[in-house]
């Protein structure tokens, strides 16, 4: 568009390139005087809305955009998104969204980026599932636990983005409060077998643990800490 509108000598095109951003969208009419124009925002909603239906016919994913009511009020959050880590100003997100106070943009500009980041966590999460569903089996980890090479499955997860989804989890949390009693009252007999294990294996794990558990709310605790009462682990070796 940019390069299409350099090579065409008008006025109002040259008022368009001092724009900050260039439209992706113009309405062009050579029988008016003005043939080359901004469309205007409902215009635009219609071109998605019906790109949007005949996409839908190829990909049926695509239905749910455009069943009920598909207006320009379900990108908004997209584009304050996108203003915002464009690191576009307060004051021109809330004439964008025609907001009338700048608190009210303020607080749904704050909504919109922590929703993207809990979606960003959660994508991080389904990951984890997958990756875990792909590469380890049941039978595997049963043998491995026979023959004493522990791995903690939680491990795979303990530097994950997404672990803080598991702190309303009452089970995962029990599990973290089993297994940071079980380290810490088998310390030294875990530094008088193999000291060097302790130090890079062990007490990491003790430490993250007591990090992880540290975060999580007293009423979720106290929760846990029943469930906990119920965990068998395995030796620590």
């Amino acid at each position: 568009m940019l390069n299409v509108l350099k090579n065409l000598n008008r006025g109002e095109v040259k008022a368009i390139l001092t724009q900050k951003k260039i439209p992706l969208f113009l309405q062009f009419t050579p029988n008016n005087n003005i043939y080359i124009r901004i469309l205007d925002r409902s215009t635009l909603t219609n071109i998605v809305k019906r790109f949007l239906a005949d996409l839908a016919t190829e990909q049926p994913s695509i239905l749910p955009l455009v069943q009920g009511s598909c207006t320009g009020q379900n990108f908004r959050p997209t584009i304050a998104l996108i203003e915002r880590l464009s690191g576009t100003s307060l004051l021109m997100i809330q004439k964008l969204l025609n907001h009338s106070h700048s608190t009210t943009t303020t607080i749904y500009t704050e909504r919109v980026h922590t929703h993207s980041i809990l979606l960003n966590k959660s994508k991080e999460f389904q990951h984890y599932l997958v990756d875990n569903a792909l590469n380890g089996d049941i039978e595997n980890r049963n043998k491995a636990l026979k023959n004493k090479e522990f791995n903690e499955p939680v491990d795979q997860w303990l530097n994950c983005e997404a672990k803080r989804i598991w702190f309303k989890d009452h089970e995962v949390i029990a599990e973290w409060i089993a297994w940071e009693k079980a380290i810490r009252e088998s310390e030294e007999e875990l530094k008088f077998d193999n000291i060097v294990r302790w130090e890079n294996y062990w007490l990491p794990r003790l430490v993250k643990f007591q990090s992880l558990i540290s975060m999580v709310l007293e009423v979720d605790k106290r929760n846990a800490l029943e469930l906990a009462k119920h965990i068998k682990l395995p030796p620590l070796s």
